[in-house]
């Protein structure tokens, strides 16, 4: 492709094509994964191209790990939106019925957790972070999964008015 701009432009295309391909091949493999979403495997193959700085070498490998760490993350906040959805339900059943261990929530903690409610609520129809800000949480943490999502999952929490406090103990499950 030395001097050709077409070959080049060609090869360029054909390349990210095939790690579209690999990102596309390794949702296959996850049930929950994000099938058929062209765009989002476009972004992950891009991203990883460019943290890869091209190296096909790195890139191949990066994009499996990136495609499989998003679907991770993804299963993490489903499972901090559960617990923390459970917890609230929780006063909120107690103070209706008076059943439970210990002491009855106070009318504060029954305000709460239905403000927490109608928040997970509000973020089932949200975006929890873009693409580009959930791989480059992953790169922050590492690629460990639960730990981009937490950290992600604490950051719309304050950003949808929840304090800090709260949100930090909402992801210590």
């Amino acid at each position: 492709a030395d001097g050709n701009a077409p070959a080049a432009c060609s090869l360029l295309e054909e390349f990210r094509g095939r790690m579209q391909q690999l990102v596309e091949k390794a949702w296959a493999t996850q049930e929950d994964a994000p099938h058929g979403d062209v765009r989002l495997a476009a972004e992950v193959s891009q991203t990883a191209l460019e943290v890869a700085e091209w190296n096909p070498a790195v890139a191949f490998m990066l994009a499996e790990t990136f495609a499989l760490a998003l679907v991770q993350v993804q299963r993490e906040w489903r499972m901090l939106e559960a617990k923390m959805r459970s917890n609230a339900t929780s006063v909120v059943h107690f103070s209706e019925i008076g059943q439970g261990d210990g002491p009855p929530p106070s009318d504060v903690e029954v305000a709460a957790a239905l403000s927490m409610l109608d928040i997970l609520d509000a973020l089932r129809r949200q975006t929890i972070a873009s693409t580009p800000d959930l791989l480059s949480a992953l790169q922050e943490a590492g690629l460990a999964p639960a730990v981009a999502a937490r950290r992600l999952w604490r950051r719309k929490l304050e950003s949808m008015g929840v304090s800090a406090s709260d949100a930090d103990a909402a992801c210590r499950f």
